[in-house]
This record gives structure tokens, C-alpha cells and sequence, in this order.
């Protein structure tokens, strides 16, 4: 399920498991969580797993890896190094905020249990887990993004962004290894948008150079949370890229 975090259909996307059979086993899909509730929230938009997959992951290969490309986006974020920052703070600022609000959340839920206003079954547990998860998942993007505002970012060498990006596409490939697979992923790739005729990938620019610059100084991928301050409104924050099928 590589891509589950960041595919879209006018909404998260989900790993669906179509109950259709052969002699190989099953047809596995990513589909629109949306569409559980009818033709008339989402059409439900399906396209197999490997299809798509493979699709992204060639897209980050040829594209977002490609060495001259690393290089001349590089150049362009060390040029704008104070916006940079200024964004980050701005990011930071934005996550320990939905971390209060979330944080606020569980113990307004809890004390309505306590009044006796809403039972705790299984939902409202589930619900809580979500919520806690994304608290942990906030702090530690906080915590990245504190140690990033005092990182610089540097200029990539010709020749260690063509060894990045091999090794990037070794390991994207490793059929051993999918965890490792899923989680650089959704560093490089903040979001797939699928429709009928088009898959559309963006990123964000900073994740993959400062990916490339952690090659660079110590000769290892290292995922991180930097996909999360992806949000940024300056569209030539991101690479993007639209594949027609």
C-alpha cells in the first residue's frame, strides 16, 4: 500500500482488496473512501495498485530525480533561504496549533464521557486512537522542522545528485524492503490526484533537495517528515507533474 497516505480522489483514497478472483489471487485497488457513500459524493474512481504505483514511482525516477533538475532546484532554494525559514516558522506555528486543538479535542471527548453525554464504544475509542496518532505524528513534524529552520540548504554537487538519485531508485524498486519504499514516498510525493483520464504527482521541492543533501554529508536515505510542511501557498514550493492514461 505505497500509496495510501497521499493518493486522492477529491479525498484520501484507501487500499481495496476487489473481490474479483483469479487463478493468481486477487485484483488489489486504490479506491476513494468517498465513494462508500454513494455515486452521488464520488463516482469512485478505482485504478489498480501496481498500475499506479508503478506510474508514481516512475514519475519520481525520471523527473523529480533527474540529476539537472536536483541541481537547478537546489540552486533555487538556497537563493530564497529567508523565505525558506520564514515558511517554517509559519508551518511550525500552524502544527503546534492543530496539536492544542487535537490535544483539546481528546479531553473534551473524555469529559463528555465522564458527564455521562456519550457512551465510550468502539468509534468513539477508535476516534480517540486517531487522534492521539496525530498528535505523535505532529509533534515529531514539529520536532523536524525546528532542527530543519537551523539546517541550511546547500548546493548539490553534479556528481552526488546523480549517485542520489540511483540510489533513491534502487531503493524505491527493492521489493524487500516496501516499508522503506512507502515511507520515502511520502517524504518526496505530497499528494496523487487521480481522476478518469489523469494522475497528477506534486512534492515539495525543499523535502527532495534537503533528502539529496543528507546523501550528500552522510551516504544514506533517511525519510523525515519534511512532506508535511508541504502546504505552502508559493506553487513553485512543489515539482508537479500530470501523466494522461
Amino acid at each position: 500500500m505505497l500509496l495510501t497516505a497521499v493518493a486522492k480522489c477529491g479525498g484520501p483514497w484507501r487500499a481495496d482488496a476487489q473481490a474479483i478472483r483469479q487463478t493468481r489471487g486477487r485484483y488489489h485497488y486504490y479506491r476513494c473512501r468517498k465513494s462508500d457513500s454513494g455515486a452521488t459524493v464520488c463516482a469512485g474512481v478505482a485504478i489498480a495498485m501496481a498500475e499506479l504505483d508503478d506510474a508514481v514511482l516512475s514519475a519520481i525516477e525520471e523527473t523529480a530525480l533527474e540529476p539537472k533538475r536536483l541541481q537547478k532546484m537546489a540552486h533555487a532554494l538556497v537563493a530564497r533561504a529567508a523565505e525558506r525559514n520564514q515558511s517554517l516558522a509559519e508551518r511550525q506555528k500552524t502544527l503546534d496549533g492543530e496539536r492544542r486543538k487535537a490535544k483539546k479535542q481528546i479531553a473534551e471527548l473524555y469529559a463528555r464521557v465522564g458527564a455521562g453525554d456519550i457512551a465510550m464504544d468502539q468509534t468513539l475509542k477508535d476516534f480517540i486512537a486517531s487522534l492521539q496518532q496525530r498528535i505523535e505524528t505532529l509533534t515529531r513534524q514539529a520536532a523536524h522542522i525546528a532542527a530543519e529552520r537551523s539546517r541550511p540548504i546547500e548546493l548539490l554537487r553534479p556528481e552526488r545528485a546523480e549517485e542520489f538519485g540511483m540510489a533513491v531508485k534502487a531503493a524505491l524498486r527493492n521489493p524487500e524492503n516496501r516499508a522503506f519504499a512507502r515511507a520515502y514516498v511520502n517524504t518526496l510525493v505530497s499528494e496523487v490526484t487521480v481522476s478518469d483520464d489523469e494522475i497528477r504527482i506534486k512534492g515539495p521541492k525543499a523535502a527532495l533537495i534537503e533528502q539529496a543533501a543528507i546523501y550528500s554529508a552522510k551516504g544514506e536515505l533517511v525519510p523525515s517528515f519534511a512532506q508535511q510542511w508541504r502546504t505552502m501557498s508559493d506553487k513553485n514550493a512543489n515539482w508537479r507533474l500530470s501523466l494522461s492514461y
